[in-house]
């Protein structure tokens, strides 16, 4: 079943909304909310959860801290989830968006081929929705298992510890911003689902414990060529 979900992949530099004024992102994602909300309350019934816009202080800081000044990268302003009892209940789901008129999916990500650090998997979709000018607003769909939404938020404290840790370990040096890009591009690694045979048998043997290390080796590597001249202090990466 894991393996039966279409991977559709949009290079980044192509995933960008049609204007990079953040105004007018949120006039169109206003529109997008109101008729998607509707469409997927009518298709996913009671599994679908229609949330508000994304805030606008919290899309400014994640404008400034991952996508580093560029509002036309942000595609999460308007977002919708679905939650479902069972995988199949949840390839319904999947398939009657796939089949929806009027909008073109361009990424789904299935991080249940492929857990994060801490074991969550969930199905993401960006998807553009054609707007009555011709122009296109790209927004976000979740996918989640009932049961993994409880346990993600038991293991959400763990996210917590390592956001509180980083700028210890990443050391003096840096402004507030700078630090805080640090911060969101490590956790971004860790979330990120990076594994292949060699390491599901590591893992297997070494209880997680592999992987971790991993995933903190490449987020450093990353983070050194990225951020030249930055000092780790591995005694607070210990703590981790």
């Amino acid at each position: 079943m894991v393996n039966s979900i279409p991977l559709i992949k949009t290079p980044k530099h192509k995933l960008k909304q049609p204007s990079d004024n953040l105004d007018i992102t949120y006039q169109q994602a206003g529109l997008v909310q109101d008729v998607m909300g509707k469409r997927l309350k009518e298709g996913w019934g009671n599994a679908a959860v229609i949330p508000g816009l994304k805030k606008r202080a919290d899309a400014e800081q994640k404008i400034k801290d991952k996508y580093f000044g560029h509002n036309d990268e942000i595609k999460d302003v308007s977002r919708f989830s679905g939650k479902f009892p069972s995988f199949e209940a949840l390839l319904d789901g999947l398939n009657f968006v796939l089949k929806m008129k009027g909008i073109e999916v361009l990424n789904v990500k299935n991080k249940f081929r492929n857990p994060d650090v801490l074991g969550y998997a969930d199905i993401n979709i960006n998807a553009a929705f054609e707007l009555d000018d011709g122009t296109h607003h790209i927004f976000e769909i979740q996918l989640h298992l009932d049961a993994i939404i409880v346990a993600k938020e038991k293991v959400h404290v763990f996210y917590e510890d390592i956001r509180k840790c980083i700028p210890d370990i990443v050391g003096d040096g840096f402004t507030v911003d700078e630090t805080n890009q640090i911060k969101a591009f490590v956790l971004g690694c860790l979330r990120n689902s990076a594994v292949d045979s060699a390491i599901d048998i590591l893992l297997e043997k070494s209880g997680g414990v592999f992987l971790y290390t991993r995933l903190l080796e490449e987020s450093f590597a990353q983070l050194a060529k990225k951020f030249p001249g930055i000092k780790i202090d591995f005694r607070s990466v210990e703590a981790l």
